[in-house]
């Protein structure tokens, strides 16, 4: 599932890596990760909704993350679900609580819904009211299952992507990056 209407957020940890693209080939001595390719200039980007956002190299920023996916998952098709989230609601205070009361009986949502100083507040003002609006309306808990280890669901690794994955792409985006716009 995808909701390409999101909004790109510099705090957010996992939107942050799909702009960001690491590679787990290891740390250096200052424990940085060895491989780090920007793809976009995250400042410029904030607030702007994903299918909007270019690489700096001027693909769309989805169009390939798909291309990604499908060289290491060809069976894999997302789906965009922005058109069943503008249906509830503008904003995630409005929607939140239809998209978790489908995971009362229609599937299963593995998430971390963090408590860093980052995420604190959508979890607080969005998350926390939309579960109890669930749970009083149904009678129930969404079924939410931890997706990440508590003890180190902040490591940044977590979003990093799998070793190999770029070399089909670090000569590409180094010769589209290069290219006079």
């Amino acid at each position: 599932m995808e909701y390409l209407d999101d909004r790109f957020c510099n705090l957010n940890a996992d939107k942050l890596g799909l702009v960001r693209m690491t590679f787990s080939k290891g740390t250096n001595h200052h424990g940085e990760p060895l491989f780090l390719r920007k793809m976009v200039t995250a400042g410029d980007i904030d607030g702007r909704l994903f299918k909007t956002i270019q690489t700096i190299w001027g693909e769309n920023l989805v169009d390939f993350h798909h291309r990604v996916l499908r060289l290491s998952y060809p069976e894999v098709r997302p789906w965009n679900e922005s058109s069943w989230f503008r249906t509830h609601g503008d904003s995630p205070n409005q929607f939140y609580p239809a998209h978790l009361a489908r995971f009362i009986c229609h599937g299963v949502m593995f998430e971390n819904f963090l408590s860093n100083r980052h995420e604190e507040a959508f979890t607080r003002d969005v998350v926390l009211p939309a579960f109890e609006r669930v749970c009083s309306r149904f009678g129930m808990k969404p079924l939410v299952i931890r997706l990440l280890p508590e003890e180190s669901e902040d490591d940044p690794s977590w979003t990093w992507y799998e070793a190999g994955m770029e070399h089909p792409f670090i000569e590409e985006m180094r010769q589209l990056a290069s290219r006079p716009r």
